[in-house]
């Protein structure tokens, strides 16, 4: 559903403007979101295991996976990325 190739696109394109031009802008450190497809759809069972996993989630916050977005020194003064690589709404991508 939320991928290059899904219906809604990217779940990252998505909460761009809200991840990186609110949070990030004023300091914030990033986390892979936490995503449940359909949780009205689901049964009981399933939504407990969603639960669980997002308990966990959040009691292992400070081993999260976080969002890398560049910093204002990995640009030149012409605001040009220096990194070999593409600056991605989910992040930072390699170069090939």
């Amino acid at each position: 559903m939320y991928s290059d190739r899904g219906l809604n696109g990217p779940i990252g394109s998505i909460l761009f403007p809200i991840n990186h031009g609110m949070l990030y802008f004023v300091g914030f450190t990033l986390i892979e979101p936490f995503l449940v497809h359909g949780p009205a759809r689901i049964c009981h069972g399933e939504r407990l295991i969603y639960l669980a996993r997002y308990r966990e989630r959040v009691l292992d916050l400070p081993h999260a996976p976080s969002i890398a977005y560049p910093k204002l020194a990995d640009f030149d003064e012409h605001h040009i990325f220096k990194a070999d690589g593409l600056i991605h709404r989910d992040g930072v991508l390699p170069a090939d």
